[in-house]
């Protein structure tokens, strides 16, 4: 809720793609930023069926696998507004293993972005400080007006994680 507050991004009326939605709680805020108009798909390799609404669409699987990719190019054909990605691996405890599983997450929601984004669209991407979230940066720049960091004032003191909001 506190980047919707900053960055009124979701509207009644768009679509909004929601990677890694798991356990739920992005889900919540974009049914009550959208007010029951347009769309919201929720995709995690989880299941998620505590949440209902005519305009949600909750997908279980792989965001990488091809029929994941037809379900979300069937359900928006003109693409989405909006990508959230809030992905995260399940962590070892190995730092290196970890990064390079994070860095995964992270191009599988870029390559998503590029794929089903409609011109004008905008992403919000959960990342971790690392030396490969510098990367991120130098991909993001290109396909985007305006790519800002962002640290939540609720985890800033507890968490190495930002978001990265792409305008």
């Amino acid at each position: 809720m506190e980047l919707a507050k900053a960055y009124p991004l979701m509207r009644p009326g768009h679509a909004v793609l929601d990677l890694g939605s798991w356990p739920g709680g992005s889900l919540q805020v974009a049914l009550q930023l959208l007010e029951g108009r347009g769309l919201l798909v929720g995709i995690d390799l989880r299941k998620l069926d505590d949440l209902s609404s005519p305009i949600l669409h909750l997908l279980e699987g792989d965001l990488g696998h091809p029929k994941i990719q037809e379900q979300l190019n069937a359900l928006s054909p003109d693409g989405y507004d909006l990508v959230l990605s809030d992905m995260s691996p399940k962590l070892t405890g190995i730092r290196e293993a970890d990064r390079a599983a994070t860095a995964a997450c992270s191009e599988l929601a870029i390559t998503a972005a590029r794929a089903g984004l409609k011109p004008g669209g905008a992403m919000v991407i959960k990342v971790f400080k690392s030396p490969e979230s510098d990367q991120f940066v130098k991909t993001l720049r290109p396909l985007f007006n305006r790519v800002s960091r962002e640290e939540l004032d609720s985890s800033r003191n507890t968490s190495n994680e930002y978001y990265l909001v792409c305008l």
